[in-house]
């Protein structure tokens, strides 16, 4: 294992959550009230999300694959809406969805240090940390925290920062929380757009032609077996191109935790670890 391709970060210092969920409440209020009514012309919902939608115009060349639905953000897309669109149409589809869904109107970046072994005055905004991971040849990276520390706060809110900062033919973020996909040691990443509503041959086309930064959440909510990275077989011949992060609890890890996350040369992909923590 080449030490460039992993990294990992310790949270020091959380993100507001509980005030971040009642403020999502209201706001998710909101965007359904100005869906009702146009009227308010500088409501900050209707402003952002017409702001999104000019944005996915110019991708697109023009052509607007959706109007936002301001109840979109609690359900699958149809898949019925995929069967004619070709797959670029359709990640902006879920780029508009996905942006509609969360905001974040009060947020405290959380720090970190580089490792769990790391001085604590060793730290650093927890997004440069990530800036300069996904800058880097580093095709993983371990999020640690202690339980309410921010990390699914902080997630979240990479995966925002992502989709506003997303160019056609870019790196595509994709959230996954964990618990909620069945078995996500084998093939989450298609199960988790089959979630979002893609239809199988989009999925085989964003594979073949697209990269993916992957975002997992809730690693310590179930044992999971084996190693994510190289399980999911990321990064092989004809697999999915990724970077891959995960989030954990730092109480949930083993004394040889490293292993259970970091990726493995060729020859290790015939077998999976089972490492408890």
């Amino acid at each position: 294992m080449a030490p460039s391709t992993f990294q990992e970060s310790n949270i020091q210092q959380g993100c507001i959550t509980e005030m971040d969920v009642t403020y999502k409440r209201i706001y998710r209020g909101h965007m359904k009230e100005f869906q009702i009514s146009r009227s308010s012309k500088n409501h900050p919902a209707q402003t952002e999300m017409e702001a999104v939608l000019a944005e996915n115009d110019k991708l697109l060349g023009g052509k607007r694959p959706l109007v936002f639905d301001g109840d979109a953000a609690d359900k699958p897309i149809p898949k019925r809406q995929h069967q004619s669109d070709d797959f670029e149409e359709a990640i902006l589809r879920l780029r508009t969805q996905r942006l509609g869904e969360y905001h974040q109107p009060i947020y405290v970046s959380p720090h970190s240090k580089p490792s769990l072994q790391a001085s604590d005055d060793d730290v650093m905004p927890l997004m440069d940390h990530i800036t300069q991971f996904l800058e880097s040849e580093g095709k993983a990276m371990l999020i640690l925290g202690d339980s309410g520390a921010g990390k699914s706060t902080f997630n979240r809110h990479l995966e925002h920062q992502l989709w506003t900062n997303y160019e056609t033919s870019g790196s595509i973020p994709l959230f996954i929380n964990l618990p909620a996909i069945h078995k996500p040691e084998q093939d989450m990443v298609a199960k988790q757009m089959q979630m979002y509503g893609f239809m199988d041959d989009q999925i085989q086309k964003i594979k073949q032609s697209c990269r993916l930064t992957i975002i997992c959440d809730g690693y310590d909510e179930g044992r999971l077996p084996g190693n994510l990275y190289v399980t999911n077989l990321l990064n092989r011949p004809q697999q999915w191109r990724a970077k891959l992060l995960i989030s954990c609890r730092s109480q949930s890890l083993g004394h040889d935790y490293v292993s259970q996350f970091a990726p493995q040369s060729a020859d290790h992909y015939s077998t999976a670890t089972d490492d408890a923590f």
